[in-house]
């Protein structure tokens, strides 16, 4: 659905739902179960903080294995050699 149809059937702005998306503002009540209900949704899910993916530094760093089969699996081969002693 568009921001344009939602504002629509809410009878509010398009700018105003933008804002409500980008949490710039937050809608009133009324509108939140409104929201609610054309999305078929629990209205204190609207209301509830978004849970975001974790961030790639709080995510836990990738295995080796599952490096090389994620890069094999893309066509490449993947060789892994011993550094040469620098000196």
């Amino acid at each position: 659905m568009t921001l344009a149809a939602l504002a629509d059937q809410l009878g509010v702005t398009t700018a105003s739902v933008w804002l409500w998306e980008n949490r710039n503002r937050v809608p009133i009540a009324s509108t939140i179960r409104r929201v609610a209900q054309i999305f078929d949704v629990n209205p204190t899910a609207l209301m509830e903080p978004r849970t975001e993916a974790a961030a790639p530094e709080k995510a836990p760093p990738p295995d080796l294995q599952d490096l090389i089969r994620a890069i094999e699996a893309k066509g490449f081969r993947v060789q892994i050699t011993p550094r040469r002693k620098q000196g």
